[in-house]
């Protein structure tokens, strides 16, 4: 059984997101040290740990700051809205 997959034929119809719409965030491992700590720097939640990378999903308020002082190369947003999670830190 795949865990992964939601109940057969979900979501029954496609979901059409806003064009600006920030879903879960994805990090980029590969981009500088020195732009987690530019990014947990300008968080106003304090939710980026820039030593490992990660970002605290129960502090997180999806505000794009991070997205955008990057210029998207530390962390980006998806479209996915399937946010729920076993951990906080992502």
């Amino acid at each position: 059984m795949n865990r992964d997959a939601g109940p057969p034929g979900y979501p029954k119809e496609k979901i059409e997101l806003p064009p600006r719409y920030r879903g879960l965030p994805r990090l980029h491992p590969d981009a500088p040290f020195h732009l987690a700590v530019k990014c947990a720097d300008a968080c106003p939640q304090n939710a980026i740990d820039p030593e490992r990378r990660r970002i605290d999903m129960g502090r997180c308020v999806f505000c794009g700051t991070c997205e955008r002082v990057s210029e998207g190369r530390f962390v980006t947003f998806t479209k996915d809205f399937e946010l729920a999670v076993a951990e906080k830190d992502h």
